[in-house]
């Protein structure tokens, strides 16, 4: 005879699995709005006039939110509008580096707004600095 009924170890999980799930009525926990590009696999074709204009607007985006974070001031603002305003029924599709700097980008600036770097300023910069060199070599 097994130590558990199948009600107890039914319970167990139930328990558990409240335990992890998302609260619905719990806030986002970043306000930012997501990047939805499509990113091309490797060795695939992908807009290339597209990816160096979005690659200049994730760079100057990432310029504003370095200096936001350093004033003090919000961050995030210059990517969120960049990632609505290309929210279309035909995503762009992208080189993946840029789509990888634009979700690294989303989450620096979602950590920050969380207060993750508070009392780490240099390491945030260090990240924002990382990003933007990334940046500059895909030109």
């Amino acid at each position: 005879m097994l130590p558990f009924s199948i009600l107890s170890i039914w319970s167990l999980s139930s328990m558990l699995v409240a335990c992890v799930s998302p609260d619905p009525a719990a806030p986002p926990s970043c306000s930012i709005a997501e990047v939805k590009w499509d990113a091309a696999s490797q060795g695939t074709s992908y807009d290339h006039a597209t990816t160096a204009e979005l690659l200049r607007r994730l760079s100057v985006a990432a310029e504003a939110d370095r200096a936001a974070f350093a004033a003090g001031q919000p961050t995030g603002a210059s990517l969120g509008a960049l990632a609505l305003e290309t929210q279309t029924s035909s995503p762009p599709l992208v080189s993946a580096e840029l789509y990888e700097l634009a979700l690294r980008l989303r989450q620096l600036d979602c950590a920050v707004q969380r207060g993750s770097y508070a009392r780490q300023p240099q390491t945030a910069d260090k990240l924002y600095s990382q990003i933007l060199t990334e940046a500059r070599k895909l030109r």
